[in-house]
């Protein structure tokens, strides 16, 4: 009935435009989830190349710490302790700056404050110390 009134009116399904762009967008968000299971797969890669690295450098350490007495189950508790603190202390920055640059960038109106962000930050750090 609008095209018959002028031959300039173009007659759109809204269906078909919502379905295209709702495939495209799609598209777009299964690209956008993949790219955190990268960088999962470099952390654990980095993870482990840092347990190798430091368990290898302290070999004589250990071998010090058997040689007083010390049962493997002991060792391999120091160095159980010693990664767990470095990755909590690496997971808590990692969350604190994450959140900060989330609430700064991807947020449009956020409901913190820039004082707030600071709290935030000293929140999440000192929780995993």
């Amino acid at each position: 009935m609008v095209a018959g009134l002028n031959g300039k009116f173009k007659v759109l399904e809204l269906r078909e435009i919502v379905e295209k762009n709702t495939g495209f967008l799609g598209y777009v968000w299964s690209a956008v989830t993949t790219i955190p299971l990268f960088a999962l797969a470099a952390a654990a890669f980095c993870l482990t190349d840092y347990v190798a690295l430091t368990t290898s450098q302290q070999k004589v350490e250990f071998g010090l710490v058997r040689a007083v007495g010390a049962r493997p189950r002991e060792v391999l508790k120091i160095i159980t302790a010693q990664n767990v603190i470095v990755l909590s202390s690496s997971f808590g920055a990692g969350v604190a700056v994450g959140l900060m640059l989330t609430l700064l960038f991807l947020v449009q109106k956020p409901f913190v404050l820039a004082y707030g962000l600071l709290e935030i930050f000293a929140g999440c750090s000192l929780s995993l110390l």
